[in-house]
């Protein structure tokens, strides 16, 4: 690499986050370098990267490319882009019985009357015909522990979650059919229908993921409902736990790269040291503000 002589100027470095969680950084490997030498970069803080600079960009989606200095100032741009995951304020269940609404009756000792609940890490615990199923995050935690409502469409669980604002989402759940024939739910965000109705696993005991591609409203506040269907006395009986959003957020950084003047000789008479025009006085004029005897 050439001796470096150019100022790279950190003119900017700036976060402008598109949702939580979100960060970028860029770095170069020298603050000086000469028109043509090459500058190595670097960025950290987001899962994939998209550089903009001019056609001296070795590569605009690596996360450490290098550019080559020309003549002129410019900027070096890089967008990251990471993909978040957001449990739900207590998705998990792992808190118990709070931070979700619903329209179902929470009983902690007995779901054995339709349209109640309980939250705990055994189904056999609060109903003796099902089995002692653990939940789905270790297999001994907590989840929703449900007996289907005969009594028309309820809301199983409900919360408001805080999102970017316009990012695409996608709601991520998994249910667990304690008894067949199999429930019914559905889902619902700021009261639009997402999807199709949706039936619990076919097979007993056995956990299943479910996942519900959506728009965040500009609000950014997204209202999830999860709403039982079926209306079955028989069976219509289901787990609920790990309720979790994925999204993609960006976040950009900037630098400035602003080339050193190249040094200009102006040579200017002098009769100081000898007869006129005899001995000349050298001087850089982009950098020395006194001339210099030569």
């Amino acid at each position: 690499m050439l001796k470096t002589r150019l100022i790279l100027v950190l003119l900017l470095l700036f976060l402008a986050a598109e949702g939580q969680n979100c960060s970028v950084s860029a770095n170069a490997d020298t603050l000086t370098a000469c028109i043509g030498d090459t500058i190595f970069l670097s960025a950290n803080g987001s899962n994939t990267y998209e550089w903009s600079h001019d056609a001296t960009l070795s590569c605009d989606t690596c996360a450490s490319p290098y550019v080559i200095l020309s003549d002129t100032s410019s900027y070096v741009l890089v967008k990251g882009i990471s993909q978040v995951s957001q449990m739900a304020t207590n998705g998990n269940f792992s808190n118990g019985n709070s931070g979700f609404l619903t329209n179902y009756t929470y009983n902690a000792t007995s779901i054995w009357n339709e349209g109640t609940y309980a939250v705990g890490p055994s189904a056999n615990a609060v109903h003796p015909n099902f089995a002692a199923w653990g939940d789905h995050t270790t297999g001994t935690g907590n989840y929703m522990i449900i007996n289907g409502s005969t009594n028309g469409i309820k809301t199983i669980w409900s919360q408001t979650v805080a999102l970017p604002a316009g990012s695409s989402a996608t709601l991520s759940l998994w249910m667990l059919t304690l008894a067949t024939p199999a429930g019914q739910f559905r889902i619902k965000i700021n009261g639009t229908l997402i999807g199709t109705n949706q039936t619990t696993p076919a097979t007993v005991g056995v956990w299943g993921n479910y996942t519900f591609p959506f728009t965040v409203p500009a609000s950014g506040n997204a209202l999830v409902v999860i709403e039982s269907v079926s209306t079955l006395l028989a069976g219509n009986d289901f787990g609920l736990d790990d309720i979790q959003f994925t999204y993609s957020c960006t976040a950009n950084a900037s630098l400035q790269v602003q080339p050193y003047p190249v040094p200009q000789a102006h040579g200017l008479p002098s009769d100081t040291l000898g007869c006129p025009g005899m001995c000349v006085n050298w001087m850089d004029s982009s950098t020395v503000d006194a001339p210099g005897q030569i």
